[in-house]
């Protein structure tokens, strides 16, 4: 089933058609609640994001976590930049915000965040492209009433992806072949309905295992 099904943050989707019963994706949402057992779960078994932006953000900001009007408006009507993961990274970065005074959902946002990208191939977003996708929000549409408090706001915000697992990323390079060789194989036992059971029977060493089995010690 993982082999086919995808998600996203507007759904989910068999063979590129969308399912009318998910009316969100499971491992956003993991990622928004900072539910670190249901994202572990389903990256277990191989089920990952869709990378395509089908829809409007909208259906995540209205589902998934409120935000005032300030910051949901630019979300809801603003085009996508050149890359929507961009986009998803930065409303990660306001998620967490909004909960900073909570240690605990903080630090499982920071866990759920790291999992998610030991899963996937994409460079990791820089401060940079998030800058750019801030100006592709809120300077590009005057009619968003982008005030220099709200400015002020978006640039604390960016700022604490210095803080996250991978910063500070300074320019977009690819990803280490260690790294890519885990995401081929991770997809290969889920295309075979291996994952995760099928690892431990490659017969490599137990730290590779546990590479593959995505284990997260807190730092």
């Amino acid at each position: 089933m993982a082999s086919y099904l995808r998600f996203d943050f507007y759904g989910a989707w068999m063979r590129g058609n969308k399912l009318q019963n998910f009316p969100n994706c499971p491992v956003t949402a993991a990622l928004a609640k900072g539910n670190y057992k249901q994202m572990k779960t389903l990256l277990d078994y191989g089920f990952l994001r869709n990378s395509r932006p089908f829809a409007s953000y909208n259906v995540l900001l209205r589902n998934l976590v409120r935000l005032d009007d300030r910051l949901a408006q630019p979300f809801e009507s603003a085009r996508f930049g050149p890359d929507p993961f961009v986009r998803e990274v930065l409303m990660f970065l306001i998620i967490k915000y909004i909960h900073k005074d909570d240690e605990d959902l903080s630090w499982n946002l920071d866990r759920c965040f790291y999992l998610l990208w030991s899963v996937i191939p994409n460079p990791i977003v820089t401060k940079y492209e998030l800058v750019e996708d801030v100006y592709q929000l809120f300077d590009k549409y005057p009619n968003n009433d982008y005030t220099a408090e709200q400015r002020r706001e978006m640039e604390t915000i960016i700022t604490t992806y210095d803080e996250m697992a991978f910063a500070p990323i300074t320019e977009s390079t690819p990803r280490s072949l260690r790294h890519l060789c885990r995401c081929v194989i991770r997809k290969c036992l889920t295309f075979t309905g291996n994952l995760p059971n099928g690892v431990t029977k490659l017969q490599i060493p137990k730290d590779l295992e546990t590479y593959l089995l995505l284990t997260y010690r807190r730092s």
